[in-house]
């Protein structure tokens, strides 16, 4: 989706089909408006909807979000799995997540985990998820998950 007209125009040129959404934001720094954060979120999980019904796949990636490898291995994996939604988390530990330890063992490895990171056993923290990288497959459920996000950020 391209929020300018200078976005949606260089798309265009290239041939890369864009949704147009210029005029949707005012082109200032919005996170200190909350309305404007929670258009934005609109927007963004509208357009996930929109896209999902075309029977496509979705992958959004924040532009501070630096790909180290392809994922479509992994991606081709999560659908394949039956997974509707994959979301990323903040609380990211390099070596830990590749070693991929048992939970019992990395209870007893990550003693002194980030209380605030969700995902860590033993942790007091709730805020898992992030929005800043996301996969939906073309689904029913991930439609639905989309649209009732859409909404929430309009309550």
């Amino acid at each position: 989706a391209a929020l300018d007209g200078a976005v949606l125009k260089t798309l265009r040129d290239l041939g890369v089909p864009t949704y147009n959404y210029t005029g949707a934001l005012p082109p200032v720094h919005f996170r200190h408006a909350p309305y404007l954060f929670h258009r934005m979120g609109f927007l963004k999980a509208e357009l996930i909807r929109q896209v999902i019904a075309t029977g496509r796949q979705v992958l959004v990636s924040d532009s501070d979000v630096v790909w180290r490898r392809d994922p479509t291995l992994i991606l081709s994996r999560l659908e394949k799995s039956g997974a509707s939604i994959a979301a990323s988390t903040d609380c990211l530990d390099v070596e830990f997540d590749e070693a991929r330890v048992p939970p019992v063992q990395r209870a007893q490895t990550r003693r002194s985990a980030v209380e605030g990171c969700g995902h860590v056993v033993g942790s007091r923290g709730g805020a898992v998820f992030n929005t800043g990288v996301l996969w939906f497959a073309p689904t029913r459920a991930a439609a639905d998950f989309a649209r009732e996000w859409a909404l929430g950020t309009l309550r």
